[in-house]
């Protein structure tokens, strides 16, 4: 009786953590050259929709990648496969999405969207035939750290959120 108690104490954090995707609470970083590569392999993806947001006072510009099926539905479970590689002696970031084949957005609509991001520079969005992926590459004002998270989708569509943070700390101002 006492070994059935002792495992039913021991197991029961492992029960209580399936309610929290695991996935989506890891934040992975990069502060110098490097690669973080996430994601489940699927046979077929879409990029459904792109944001970005720019925050001055918290030194923030924070990329969100919505992904989707081959019919365009919001995919559920973990995002579709990427590599990001952050070459940060050549302020860029090269962002690939492997396997998605279409998606709902034009370069000029990607260019339009980052271009009040006070991190980016430029940018370019592009299909690479040869390997079967979609593209974006970043080219960077300033060094930066990225943090990535995975966010699962359940009722809404899988998501990718990059944050490209100011590695610099704000001036003070001296009364």
């Amino acid at each position: 009786m006492r070994y059935f108690l002792y495992l039913l104490i021991v197991s029961l954090p492992l029960f209580s953590m399936g309610a929290i995707p695991k996935k989506s609470l890891e934040l992975q970083k990069l502060s110098g050259n490097g690669v973080i590569v996430g994601g489940d392999s699927r046979a077929y993806l879409s990029l459904l929709n792109l944001r970005a947001q720019s925050s001055v006072r918290q030194g923030v510009d924070r990329i969100v990648f919505d992904f989707g099926d081959k019919e365009f539905s919001g995919l559920s479970g973990a995002p579709g496969s990427y590599h990001i590689e952050y070459r940060k002696d050549q302020n860029q970031l090269i962002i690939t999405f492997h396997q998605a084949l279409h998606w709902k957005f034009e370069n000029y609509e990607v260019k339009d969207k980052l271009k009040k991001a006070q991190f980016i520079q430029s940018s370019q969005f592009e299909f690479d035939r040869l390997g079967q992926a979609s593209v974006l590459t970043l080219d960077l004002k300033a060094p930066v750290e990225v943090r990535v998270r995975e966010i699962p989708g359940e009722k809404m569509a899988a998501r990718l959120m990059i944050d490209l943070v100011s590695i610099q700390k704000p001036k003070r101002v001296q009364k």
